[in-house]
C-alpha cells in the first residue's frame, strides 16, 4: 500500500512539475518580437498560396466534370456534384482570404515593431 502511495506521489509531482515547465512559454520565443511576426507572416503567405492553389483544383474538377458529365460515375448527380466542388473551392479561397489577411496583419505588426 505504501508503494502505490509513493507511486502516487511521484506521479502527481512529476506531472504538476512538466506543466509547469510549459506555463511561462520559452524566454528564447518572447524576445523574438519582430521576428515572431515575419515568420508567421511567411507562414499565412505559404498557407494561403497552397489553400489558393486547393481553389483552383476543385475548380478545375468542377469544370472538368461540367464538359465530360458522362465520366463521373458517382451516387449523386452529376450538377450536385458541380456544386459541391464548386462549394469547395468557394471555401479555400475564403480560407487563403483569411490567411492573407493574417499575414497582412503579422506584416504591420512587425513595422510597428508590436511584440510576438
Amino acid at each position: 500500500m505504501r508503494m502505490f502511495t509513493w507511486l502516487g506521489m511521484l506521479l502527481f509531482v512529476s506531472v504538476l512539475l512538466a506543466t509547469q515547465s510549459y506555463a511561462g512559454g520559452h524566454p528564447a520565443i518572447a524576445e523574438r518580437g519582430a521576428s515572431d511576426h515575419h515568420d508567421l507572416a511567411m507562414y499565412y503567405e505559404e498557407e494561403a498560396q497552397k489553400n489558393k492553389s486547393k481553389a483552383l483544383d476543385w475548380e478545375f474538377a468542377a469544370d472538368y466534370f461540367e464538359k465530360f458529365p458522362d465520366t463521373y460515375t458517382g451516387k449523386m448527380k452529376v450538377s450536385e456534384h458541380i456544386a459541391s466542388l464548386r462549394e469547395a473551392a468557394a471555401d479555400f479561397r475564403k480560407t487563403a482570404e483569411k490567411d492573407q489577411q493574417l499575414a497582412s496583419k503579422h506584416r504591420a505588426m512587425m513595422r510597428q515593431g508590436v511584440g510576438p
